[in-house]
């Protein structure tokens, strides 16, 4: 009966270890499929990637006028920190390089005329020739506005619409200015602007010109909202407005006091 018991128990032990010995191989089995699937996943997943054409030994290099770094890094606050240009339409950063250079010194301008980075003048092409002007089509300036021309045409510059005589070589007088040419067929306004006094009540708004953008403005000294480049003069005081030309990377300053109260006139 004893050695029937032993013999049972011997048995079992022999069964045991079979058991654990085909967990074991079980185990390691399986490790070794998962070592292998995970093998032709990573060259599966490289295959993928030079398919592409690309080289894991070759650096790609950013061209030398990449900014995209400038426009994505973030700030301690999460979002970029950005201080340059942006256009006034989109709120996108602008990009300078798209400024279009032309024999060298002349940059294109959203109104069709052309910035001479020699002579500082904008120039506008009509029939006949050209017309250069120290500022662009739509400005307001409180200082005098220079003129240069170039071929044979026909053209007269206005003054609150009086024809001046000839195409004056400096114009200083406040009021509004238009310069208009014409041919045999046809006849067009070149551009406008505006000379304004120190003192002013001429002006309610400014409506940048194109491509302009607005740096800052404000009213005796505190910031005041603008909209998408305009600057509302409609209360009085003291106004100091700063203004870019983004494709010459030009700055210009408006400082002008306006008085649109009516003076008490008394009549004897």
């Amino acid at each position: 009966m004893k050695r029937q018991e032993r013999m049972n128990k011997r048995k079992r032990f022999t069964f045991s270890m079979r058991s654990a010995g085909a967990v074991v191989i079980g185990l390691i089995l399986i490790l070794i499929f998962s070592l292998t699937s995970e093998s032709l996943i990573s060259d599966h997943s490289m295959k993928e990637v030079f398919a592409e054409g690309e080289d894991d030994e070759e650096e790609r290099e950013l061209p030398d006028d990449d900014t995209s770094e400038e426009f994505t890094t973030a700030d301690e606050t999460g979002f970029p920190d950005y201080t340059g240009d942006v256009d006034i339409v989109t709120g996108n950063p602008v990009n300078k390089d798209k400024q279009r250079l032309v024999d060298g010194s002349k940059i294109a301008m959203p109104d069709g005329s052309f910035y001479d980075t020699k002579t500082g003048l904008y120039l506008y092409d009509i029939y006949g020739g050209t017309i250069g002007c120290s500022v662009c089509d739509g400005m307001i300036v409180g200082t005098s506005v220079n003129f240069a021309t170039s071929g044979e045409f026909t053209a007269a510059v206005y003054c609150n619409g009086q024809k001046l005589k000839g195409i004056p070589g400096t114009v200083s007088t406040p009021g509004t200015y238009i310069v208009i040419s014409w041919d045999n067929s046809s006849q067009e306004q070149v551009l406008s602007f505006q000379i304004v006094e120190k003192i002013t009540g001429r002006i309610t708004k400014y409506i940048l010109p194109k491509g302009f953008a607005l740096r800052s403005a404000t009213l005796e000294g505190q910031s005041i909202k603008s909209g998408y480049g305009t600057v509302d003069f409609s209360k009085e005081g003291y106004y100091e407005v700063a203004y870019r030309c983004i494709n010459a990377d030009l700055d210009y300053y408006l400082n002008v006091t306006i008085d649109h109260t009516p003076p008490n006139v008394i009549f004897n």
